[in-house]
């Protein structure tokens, strides 16, 4: 069975952003998305993604987020442009 590591970094968001251990390994185990390169990937189930390495064996989280989904409008994207010049 694989075991899911929580780095140190990790287990802060976790607390932060109030996601528990057991939201964290069904998100590992048992991700509806994941993709990548190598080792590296990002796995995600409904509104948490996880930054992940894979070793073959274990699942080391290296991060944990919240998904957040928002509309741009046309005046977002002009008050971007303009914070960015």
């Amino acid at each position: 069975m694989r075991r899911v590591i929580v780095t140190s970094h990790a287990a802060s968001k976790m607390a932060s952003r109030g996601v528990t251990l057991t939201e964290v390994e069904e998100c590992a185990l048992n991700p509806e998305v994941a993709y990548g390169q190598g080792s590296n990937e990002i796995r995600q189930r409904g509104s948490l993604a996880l930054a992940v390495v894979t070793d073959g064996r274990d699942i080391i989280v290296r991060t944990v987020l919240l998904r957040q989904v928002s509309q741009w409008t046309d005046e977002d994207a002009r008050a971007r442009k303009e914070a960015n010049r």
